[in-house]
């Protein structure tokens, strides 16, 4: 009598789980590149093309640093950033997050959220909080995937509505006012219990300090929540 196969064994694999990735990525590092989170080296423009012919290895490995922050690139409807592979020690530590936590669970459709939060403190406190940025997956019956990118913060900004989702989050982005510097930023996720993991199904790197800090940012006068952009 054979084995009786789990559940995760007799799923079928995704067929467009490296296109997932390399969405997934582009928004982050747009959303990085706007508040410079990394030196501009970190980052290429990527031709849109090739986000659905490329994978994420080949694109990261590829390509020529930038030499400054220019929110014009945001705004390129030839063009998206893309995090590139360089010798920087929060970059590399950032895309192993990616490799070794993130791209599994896409993978095994256990991640839920992923949040990127901009600080104006190195340590959470109740004022710290300045922006926040939360990109939701949805794992649909027919095997795509779906990407929601939305943004707390101050300020309303208009909302572009093109066919090009990636466009419509760069123009969005390089609309948004400056961050009084200095600004530190930290990441958490959000995924579903897995079998083989314990230890998944909760706010990874802290959920409770951020409910309390972003209870204070919405109670400031302009604070807005709003769906930027979805990509599928």
């Amino acid at each position: 009598m054979p084995e009786k196969s789990t559940a995760l064994e007799a799923r079928e694999p995704r067929r467009d789980f490296e296109l997932c990735k390399v969405v997934f990525v582009a928004a982050l590092s747009q959303i990085l590149f706007a508040r410079h989170a990394f030196p501009p080296a970190c980052f290429q423009l990527l031709p849109l093309r090739e986000v659905v012919s490329r994978s994420f290895e080949t694109i990261i490995t590829d390509g020529t640093g930038l030499r400054a922050f220019d929110k014009e690139f945001l705004r390129d409807q030839g063009y998206t950033i893309f995090l590139r592979h360089e010798s920087d020690y929060g970059l590399n530590r950032f895309l192993g997050i990616l490799e070794e936590d993130i791209f599994p669970l896409i993978e095994s459709e256990s991640l839920i959220n992923f949040r990127i939060s901009y600080l104006r403190t190195k340590t959470w406190k109740e004022n710290s909080l300045l922006e926040y940025f939360t990109i939701s997956i949805k794992y649909n019956k027919d095997g795509a995937y779906g990407l929601g990118i939305w943004r707390g913060g101050m300020g309303h900004q208009h909302i572009a509505n093109t066919d090009c989702q990636l466009w419509n989050l760069g123009d969005y982005l390089s609309r948004l006012n400056s961050l009084d510097d200095p600004v530190h930023w930290t990441l958490a996720f959000h995924a579903v219990d897995e079998p083989d993991d314990p230890l998944i199904g909760v706010w990874k790197f802290g959920r409770k300090e951020f409910d309390g800090a972003k209870l204070k940012l919405q109670q400031l006068d302009n604070y807005s929540y709003v769906k930027v952009s979805h990509l599928e």
